[in-house]
Formats: structure tokens, sequence, C-alpha cells
């Protein structure tokens, strides 16, 4: 009796402890990791595509805006930056196959700018399913892009992207008194409002230009200043090739040919032609009449340079006094074109017009 009552004890113990081992296994199976081999199904594209993403504060960038900021932040302006959002995240509520993120920056261009400057950014990411083989921790798992082209600027005074060293004729090539030449965009026009068209880094780039009433923050630059220009440089170029080659070289001669065609060009115009403004499609090219000047519908860009006495300087510095909206837009991907259309759709310019100041 003795003996089977041991036995039976341990009977008992060895079902209780495959009991045990049964509902280990079962919590085990249940809490596995994912990438084991009952982990959940990957992602599809599909997927990634209805994935619905929204307008979110990019923290790491914006710690690192702020640290970088040597400015004592205006409530104002604060005001105004949260105001841009709150228009940016109305026009982009819900999108699908794409996130965004923002972020702000002020900084103070130079003692003598008579205004802040300050922006809001938003970039548009794709979501997408990274194939199986990809990196631990990201295949299989709906990601978000790391990189974009497609972006929505909001700058205040400031003219952005227009003024960009790329848009502009060179660092040499300035007017007698010193101003920069631009190239003004093509334009067209979006919601009543004149909307310009740069050719910039391969995307499809919009900007609209909001400044006071009967007020423009260029001005043209004529023939006279543009040849006036030309010629400064051309002057430069040949005293150069004397000084290096000797003012007998056939690169000196051939700079000195250059320059007198310039001087013979601007000879040959009538005060009237001198006055009107400059429009050029190849603004380096021979300096004969034919080739040089030529009309907007021959292709031609309007030669501008930025208006010195636009910005009204009995106005507090934190006023706004220009506001530049940019958006530029990665037409190849549907999600963000979707993105931008909601946007170009949705977004307020009227009430981004009443945060001006002026």
């Amino acid at each position: 009796m003795e003996t089977m009552a041991i036995r039976l004890w341990e009977e008992m113990k060895m079902a209780r402890r495959a009991s045990l081992r049964s509902v280990s296994l079962l919590v085990c199976i249940l809490t596995v990791a994912p990438g084991r081999s009952l982990a959940q199904a990957p992602c599809t594209d599909e997927q990634a595509r209805e994935k619905h993403g929204h307008l979110t504060l990019d923290h790491q960038e914006q710690d690192e805006l702020d640290r970088r900021t040597r400015v004592k932040p205006d409530p104002v302006v604060l005001k105004k930056i949260d105001q841009a959002i709150a228009l940016l995240k109305q026009a982009l509520p819900d999108f699908a196959g794409a996130t965004g993120t923002y972020s702000h920056r002020i900084y103070d261009p130079n003692p003598n700018s008579h205004v802040l400057h300050f922006s809001v950014q938003v970039g548009l990411f794709t979501y997408y399913c990274p194939p199986l083989d990809y990196a631990p921790g990201k295949k299989g798992k709906i990601n978000v892009e790391g990189e974009t082209g497609t972006w929505i600027t909001i700058d205040f005074n400031s003219l952005g992207w227009l003024v960009e060293e790329a848009s502009s004729l060179g660092k040499e090539m300035r007017t007698p008194d010193g101003r920069a030449i631009f190239e003004l965009p093509k334009e067209g026009e979006f919601k009543g409002r004149r909307l310009f068209l740069p050719d910039k880094y391969g995307t499809i780039t919009q900007v609209i230009l909001i400044t006071a009433p009967n007020h423009f923050p260029f001005k043209p630059v004529t023939r006279e200043e543009f040849l006036q220009a030309r010629e400064s440089v051309q002057q430069h170029y040949l005293d150069e090739a004397r000084a290096k080659v000797g003012p007998n070289s056939p690169a000196a001669k051939e700079r000195e040919g250059q320059l007198e065609e310039i001087r013979k060009l601007h000879a040959s115009m009538t005060p009237a032609e001198l006055r009107s403004q400059a429009v050029v499609r190849e603004w380096s090219a021979s300096p004969s009449r034919r080739s040089l000047f030529v009309t907007e519908a021959e292709r031609g860009l309007r030669l501008v340079s930025v208006d010195r006495n636009y910005i009204d300087r009995t106005l507090p510095r934190s006023a706004v006094q220009l506001i530049t909206l940019h958006w530029r837009n990665n037409d190849q991907d549907p999600a963000k074109k979707a993105a931008m259309r909601q946007f170009e759709d949705n977004f307020d310019l009227d009430a981004l017009s009443r945060l001006m100041d002026r």
C-alpha cells in the first residue's frame, strides 16, 4: 500500500509538472517576439499606402533649431508662428500613405535689417513597407522614409527661395549701387493671387508673396544697369587676364573684344531702351542686340533687385511686413501628390494674409 501510494503521488507530481510546462509554453507562444517563427505577417505595400498620417512636431529638429537661435523669443513672434502652424494643420488634418513633420526657426539676419526673420517648415514623408531582408528592427514593418523633396515653407519678413544665390546672376553681377540681380520667375495665378513658378531642384516649386497693399519687394533692373554690371565683370576678367598671362596674351585680347562688344551695344541703345526693364533668356550670352535682350514670350525672364526701401523702419522689428509661402512637390509620389493637392485646396490664404502688420 505504501509503495502504491508513493507511486500515485509521483504520478500526480509528474502530471502537475506537465501541466505547468504546458501553461509556460502557452505563455511563450503568446508573448513570442516579432521576427520569430510565430510573428505576425509582414506588412504589405497596400497597407503602407492606406496608413494615415498627420502633422506632428519634429522634436529633434526643433531642439537643434532652438539651440542655435541667438534671438530671445518674442511673444508676438511666437504667437504668429503658432497661428501659422494652426493654418497648416487645418489644411492638412489627415492624409493617406504619408505623414508630416513641422518645425520653426527665428533668426536675426543682421543688426541693420530692421526686421526679424522667422519661418515654419513642413516636410512630407512617405510610408513604405521594406523587404524582409531589410535592416533588423525595420523589416516587415511599415516605415517612414528618411528624406523628402516635398516641403511647405512660410517665411515671415523674408523672400526665401526667391533670393537664394542660385536665383541670382552671381555674386559679381551687381547694379552700380551694389544690389544683387535676380531673375524673377515666370508667373501664374493661384486663387486670385500672383503665383511665381521658379524652376528649381527638378521639382514643381510654387511661391506666393503676401505684401503690403500697392507695394512689391522687388524693383526692375534696367537694361543700362544690367549692361553696366556686365561691363564691370568683364573689366575684372580683363584685368585678371592681363595680370596673369600678360596684356598681349590671346586670353587678354579675347577679354578686350568681349568688353568692347558690350560697350558698343550700350552706346547703340536709345535712352528709352536703356531705361526699360532687362529681360533675358541667357544673361551671359554674347552681347549682340538680337540675342541678349528678348521678350517674355521668347522665354525671357525679367531681371530685378530687392527694393531696399520696401521695409517700413518705423514698425517694430517683430512686425510682419512680408510673407512668402513656398511649396515644393515631388509629384512622382502619389501619396505626396495627394497631400499637396489637399494643401492647395484647403490652405486659407486670407487667414495667412491677416498675419501681416502693414
